[in-house]
């Protein structure tokens, strides 16, 4: 992995990381809010990236931006390592071997959808997990988040600052104070 203090090396793990993020969720906003950081910090990370590696990564047109070519290929190579990166980091952390019960609140809709492959991904990943479903209205569902009484929302709508939205791969909403399993 390009990692390194000094400044022998050509980046540091969070300047690729905010590349695969922005190469992931489409905009360095996006980007931005899902590492907790600014923008600029985020364009700040990109520029100092293209600098030690003296090339273009993002092609900037007026307000939208684009990978280039050797954006995409560096985001193609490195984004399997980072991958593999994360999950040693949460084996060595022993989340590899989560167990207990996930209460999950869903609209009709997501139930019917997305939900059964969300959760035969987590079954997947964590055998051990149980799954506790609730079918409510996208209000009853956010109100119940709100209150601690489910742990996840398929919801048909953003909702408000109390909350977040994980769009990688799954729309779900997960309390801000706890840790989320989707977002994995």
């Amino acid at each position: 992995m390009i990692c390194s203090t000094n400044s022998g090396a050509p980046g540091r793990d969070y300047h690729l990381e905010s590349l695969v993020w922005i190469a992931r969720l489409g905009t360095f906003a996006a980007a931005a809010e899902r590492l907790n950081t600014t923008q600029p910090a985020i364009s700040a990370r990109i520029s100092e990236l293209e600098k030690r590696l003296s090339a273009t990564l993002f092609r900037r047109n007026g307000r939208t931006m684009a990978l280039t070519p050797a954006g995409r290929e560096l985001v193609r190579e490195y984004t399997p390592i980072w991958d593999q990166l994360q999950a040693a980091l949460l084996r060595s952390a022993g989340f590899d071997q989560i167990r207990g019960i996930v209460r999950i609140g869903s609209g009709e809709i997501a139930a019917a959808t997305c939900l059964p492959q969300f959760v035969a991904n987590m079954k997947r990943r964590w055998d051990d997990l149980t799954f506790e479903i609730d079918i409510q209205l996208t209000a009853q569902l956010i109100q119940s988040l709100v209150a601690g009484k489910i742990d996840i929302a398929f919801a048909a709508s953003l909702v408000g600052p109390a909350l977040s939205f994980l769009p990688e791969k799954v729309p779900c909403f997960s309390r801000r104070s706890r840790r989320s399993i989707a977002s994995t």
